[in-house]
């Protein structure tokens, strides 16, 4: 029984460069072969922020009641809910202005329910820190924390401020004008993509 062979050969070519002349050739179309040979290379999309899930915000949140308790007997719950509803807009995704401008009221209400306890604050303290769980919270920081834990605290707390911000500058027309510094600060270009802020 007689087996035909069959083999392939190479008939014609293009050339991304321009240079068909140079096909007849082809096993040069490689590094260190044509000299206009080339390789692109796409660099990662900059920017692209890590896919959390849905609970990452309310579970970062329980973290950090759990790690404030353990600092101290005295520590009470750091966070207090004020309604399951609007904690629970906090898992869900967020698409377009009215959702996330929702969402942010919802996060700053949650640090603004925030409590740090006159007796965890020095005299001094208390009287600068009367108003303002995120102000009263960098106050305990500056005289408990270690001097690279206050730093890493505060610039953390500057973010949380402007969150605070943030809501401010959506409920009041005269402070829109101030809106692509705010979310600037949190990373979040502007115009945003409100699926990605």
């Amino acid at each position: 029984m007689k087996v035909d062979q069959t083999s392939r050969h190479f008939q014609t070519a293009l050339c991304r460069a321009g240079h068909d002349d140079r096909v007849s050739t082809a096993t040069k179309c490689r590094p260190g072969g044509h000299d206009c040979w080339e390789q692109v290379v796409a660099p990662p999309p900059v920017g692209a922020a890590p896919s959390l899930g849905p609970l990452a915000i309310l579970e970062a949140f329980d973290h950090l009641d759990a790690v404030w308790r353990a600092r101290g007997a005295n520590h009470p719950r750091l966070v207090e809910l004020k309604s399951a509803y609007s904690t629970g807009i906090l898992g869900l995704a967020c698409t377009n202005r009215d959702e996330f401008q929702r969402f942010n009221g919802s996060l700053a209400d949650l640090l603004d329910h925030m409590k740090i306890g006159d007796e965890l604050l020095s005299q001094e303290a208390t009287k600068q820190s009367r108003d303002g769980s995120l102000q009263r919270f960098k106050a305990w920081a500056m005289a408990s924390l270690q001097e690279d834990d206050q730093a890493q605290a505060i610039e953390a707390l500057k973010k949380l401020q402007q969150i605070r911000m943030l809501r401010n500058h959506f409920l009041h027309s005269g402070a829109s004008s101030k809106l692509p510094n705010s979310l600037a600060v949190l990373g979040i270009s502007y115009p945003p993509d409100w699926g990605q802020a």
